[in-house]
């Protein structure tokens, strides 16, 4: 009876790979990389703005007692669209980052967390995201930016702004 059962064939025949399927896998491994890569890149928050506060309210204080104005920015995270190129414009454009440093503003970013229902957008009266609020020295509300705004209007918005802390002085 052993003499008849005919040997165990494979279910599927193997494959003869060529020299060049090593190359193929490898082209696919290195798109695949690159492609998540890019994604990555895309959807990261690409504006941390360096020494800006993520403490709104200390911040505040911390104006009223310097006697300096204020720049607050309310924003989401993940940052929409308009706040990844406002972030952007003041990382990139000097002409706004001189204009905060001329005019001595503390500088502030406030997290809103839970939409247009949270804590703080309520507390702020906060419509639209991003939104920048613009304090005087003494902790009065004198600018309200509600969405994206151009790197040359912000710098006259600072300037602005800082005509007011001259006034309440």
């Amino acid at each position: 009876m052993a003499e008849n059962i005919p040997e165990k064939q494979p279910l599927m025949p193997t494959k003869v790979r060529s020299k060049h399927d090593k190359y193929v896998y490898a082209g696919f491994g290195i798109v695949l990389i690159i492609g998540c890569v890019l994604i990555y890149l895309h959807q990261r928050d690409p504006g941390y703005l360096n020494d800006w506060s993520d403490d709104h309210e200390a911040m505040q204080k911390q104006a009223v007692e310097q006697k300096k104005p204020l720049l607050m920015l309310f924003k989401t995270s993940p940052p929409c669209d308009d706040t990844k190129k406002l972030q952007q414009k003041i990382n990139q454009k000097a002409s706004i980052n001189e204009a905060l440093k001329k005019h001595d503003y503390l500088t502030s970013i406030a997290l809103v967390t839970a939409g247009l229902k949270d804590a703080v957008a309520v507390e702020y009266k906060i419509k639209k995201l991003p939104t920048i609020l613009l304090f005087s020295p003494d902790g009065t509300e004198v600018k309200r930016i509600e969405g994206y705004i151009g790197d040359g209007d912000l710098v006259g918005v600072l300037a602005a702004g800082a005509k007011n802390k001259e006034s309440a002085q």
